[in-house]
């Protein structure tokens, strides 16, 4: 009999749910059920659709949906359900009762005009062959298999239907788990929807005879995902009471002055998650006060940059020493954009809603806010920020607000490795990376052609409780993301024969750096170079180098007493000792290198005696320390 009990199909179905022997999907929503019990508990509408007309020759027998043919070539559909059906499991019980063909149709389209038009897949058999086939399309080299049919023996089948993907499982009741039989991806113009059918037909055997029972359709769609609220981007103030008053880095302005670059970072860094800060053991709540603090600790010397702006890279090892005590915490990555690059602030704030860091120009300084979406695109770019100065301005308009770069923060677990050169804005300075690309001065011209690297002019903080009121001076700032490792050269260029400070920032891929921070005197206008050995392993072993000979160290000895920065008896000890080394070294290598490093000693009692100045003294110590490299290298 075709009739399945339900403690029958109760055990098939909890035997497959806990099989894992077959790959198949998962049971969804129930959207259509008929056991032709009751007669029809669904509308089902038949369908002729070859030879002589069989609409009317659709029956239920013994509670199962079928009918019998008898002329060669004849063939009718019968069809229930929604034809807005997408990803679904077809399963169904089938029997022939006579003939050699069986077929299942499903994602049937019926055409409004004729049904010998309509649109659908189906599972053929003829005989024990097993086909797929597609009425009113190409199928390309559908895949074809065997399968031991009998008349007058229930199988019951499953169709899984997932986007383009059709896979074909069969089983009989005395089988345990369904067997798959055909797997094909359509990618020739596929049906995607469709409601499910039965369908009977003769071929070169009648009569043929099939009835179809306990029909179930499951859903397999992805269900629409709950959306998840988007996190908000804190605000903090930086007047708050709390921190407001405290001294900002070690300048004589507080958090409340020019707070605006700490207090951004601490909105950015929250929005991640980011709660806390590492204090040696201790954990204390992540504010501006505390990050000030922080940034303050005699080991984070790379904090600040010039005037009291935050040092961004800095940053990224807090998230780095949190992850580590907690992996819950992301580790973060730094990266500077263009402000010219519109569509990647867009996608960021838009697509990956990612708040970033707005650097504000306002006259002769800057100001800084965090973006958190953008509100409109013409007649002005405008977008929604949090003013660290002012929590009732929402809105940055472009123009006339001018925004000269980004910075933005990103969850990774990937590369933290920077360089950063700053230098005073009366230099010309110049970078050539190992591939020999420049960033940098080149002529009147600002270049950037390192890859993913920046330069401009860095401005002091804004304090608008004083438009006057300015921090420090411009400086330089160029900076490079994921460095190529190796050697650097750094070109520095001064207007005037003087005094100039530079300073590097190595960073590896772990987020750990070295700092040289420089300050020297350059003689003349030419241009003077610096070799940085970077290395994006290990930042420690990464080193800067000035190559230092006789010839250049008498010109710096006589440029600083023309300058008036050595005085006469300076001059003449140090023209009397290079001499003498330079001599010694002609003689001997060995011992001019051995007088060469004894030279310090004689520094510090110069030192001592008031011959020279301590800033003298730190510049004779790089020049000989360098003079001495430059001798005893290979």
């Amino acid at each position: 009999m075709l009739k399945i009990s339900s403690l029958i199909f109760a055990c098939t179905l909890l035997a497959l749910l806990r099989s894992n022997s077959i790959a198949y999907a998962a049971y969804g929503d129930e959207l259509y059920s008929e056991d032709f019990d009751n007669g029809f508990d669904n509308v089902w509408t038949p369908r002729h659709f070859n030879g002589a007309d069989t609409t009317g020759n659709w029956a239920i027998v013994n509670n199962a949906y079928g009918m019998i043919v008898n002329q060669v070539g004849q063939t009718g559909n019968s069809v229930s359900g929604s034809e807005n059906w997408s990803d679904y499991a077809y399963e169904l019980d089938m029997v022939a009762v006579s003939g050699a063909d069986k077929n299942i149709p499903f994602r049937y389209i019926k055409d409004t005009n004729s049904s010998l038009l309509d649109k659908f897949y189906e599972v053929h058999v003829s005989g024990n062959g097993v086909y797929l086939g597609k009425a009113y399309g190409v199928l390309n080299s559908p895949p074809t298999t065997t399968y031991n049919f009998q008349n007058n023996v229930t199988y019951r089948w499953r169709i899984e239907l997932v986007g383009n993907k059709i896979t074909v499982f069969i089983k009989t009741e005395s089988d345990s788990d369904f067997t798959k039989l055909l797997e094909f991806v359509d990618n020739n113009s596929p049906y995607l929807s469709g409601s499910i059918g039965v369908r009977v037909g003769a071929g070169s055997v009648i009569p043929s005879g099939v009835y179809f029972d306990n029909i179930k359709v499951y859903d397999l769609s992805e269900p629409e995902p709950t959306p998840t609220p988007l996190p908000t981007v804190p605000y903090y103030s930086q007047h708050n009471p709390q921190w407001g008053g405290d001294q900002y880095d070690n300048l004589n302005r507080t958090i409340s002055q020019v707070g605006c670059a700490l207090s951004s970072a601490v909105m950015v860094l929250r929005y991640y998650g980011i709660d806390k800060l590492p204090f040696g053991a201790n954990l204390v709540d992540l504010n501006p006060g505390s990050l000030n603090q922080w940034l303050n600790l005699p080991q984070n010397t790379d904090g600040w940059w010039r005037s009291g702006i935050v040092n961004w890279s800095a940053l990224t090892r807090i998230a780095r020493q949190l992850h580590d005590l907690d992996p819950g915490y992301p580790k973060l990555e730094y990266e500077v954009i263009a402000a010219s690059n519109t569509s990647r602030i867009h996608d960021l704030l838009e697509v990956d809603h990612q708040p970033l860091i707005f650097r504000q120009r306002l006259a002769s300084n800057t100001h800084f806010v965090v973006a958190h979406s953008q509100e409109a695109e013409s007649p002005v770019r405008q977008y929604a920020i949090n003013d660290p100065w002012d929590e009732s301005k929402t809105l940055f308009n472009l123009p006339p607000e001018v925004l000269t770069r980004v910075g933005h923060y990103y969850p990774t677990n990937s590369d933290l490795s920077f360089l950063y050169l700053h230098a005073d804005d009366a230099l010309k300075i110049r970078l050539t990376d190992p591939a020999d690309q420049t960033t940098g001065h080149a002529g009147s011209d600002l270049v950037e052609a390192i890859p993913l690297s920046t330069f401009d002019l860095e401005y002091p903080l804004a304090n608008r409780l004083d438009e006057t009121d300015s921090v420090a001076d411009p400086f330089w700032s160029l900076s490079v993301k994921y460095p190529q490792a190796g050697a650097y050269i750094l070109e520095l260029t001064a207007p005037q024969p003087g005094w100039y400070h530079f300073e590097v920032y190595a960073y590896d891929q772990e987020g750990n750096f070295k700092l040289f921070k420089e300050e020297v005197y350059l003689p003349d206008t030419l241009p003077h170079l610096y070799t940085l050995t970077y290395f994006n392993q290990t930042a420690g072993d990464t080193n800067l180098t000035q190559p230092v000979t006789f010839a250049s160290f008498k010109q710096l000895i006589n440029a600083l007493y023309r300058d008036r920065w050595l005085t006469w008896s300076a001059h003449n000890v140090f023209q009397v000792v290079i001499n003498k080394i330079e001599t010694m070294y002609r003689l001997s290598r060995t011992t001019g290198l051995l007088i060469l490093s004894r030279q310090t000693s004689a520094l510090d009692t110069l030192l001592a005696k008031k011959v020279i100045t301590p800033q003298i003294h730190r510049l004779m110590s790089q020049q000989l320390t360098a003079l001495y490299a430059t001798l005893s290298a290979p």
